[in-house]
């Protein structure tokens, strides 16, 4: 079983939601859930903390996903942090980093 540890916090650029563990189809409905809690406003922007995240599968893809969709209809932006190499190879494969705006590090996400 896939264990994922999650947190929220606010930031000067928006909600920031920080995952460690294994993003996969055990773990993605509870950060869906914690997504569903998240309030944004327009302008915002939903950074997505992936620096202690361990493992990603298609649900997880499909997840972060999700989350950039509820930004969009917020008129909210999404920022993915600290991607491993791995996962950025994934993402490039099918086109995502195109569409995700993506930075080395929360502070980077932040500041904009």
């Amino acid at each position: 079983m896939s264990d994922i540890e999650l947190t929220v916090e606010t930031t000067p650029a928006g909600p920031l939601l920080r995952l460690a563990g294994e993003l996969d189809y055990i773990s993605a409905p509870q950060v869906v859930e914690a997504l569903q809690h998240i309030t944004l406003e327009p302008a915002q922007r939903l950074i997505v903390d992936l620096s202690a995240l361990t493992f990603c599968d298609s649900r997880g893809i499909a997840t972060l996903i999700a989350a950039r969709n509820k930004a969009h209809a917020a008129d909210a932006e999404l920022a993915l942090a600290a991607v491993s190499d791995r996962l950025m190879h994934i993402m490039n494969v099918l086109g995502l980093s195109r569409l995700l705006l993506i930075y080395p590090t929360v502070e980077a996400a932040i500041g904009r």
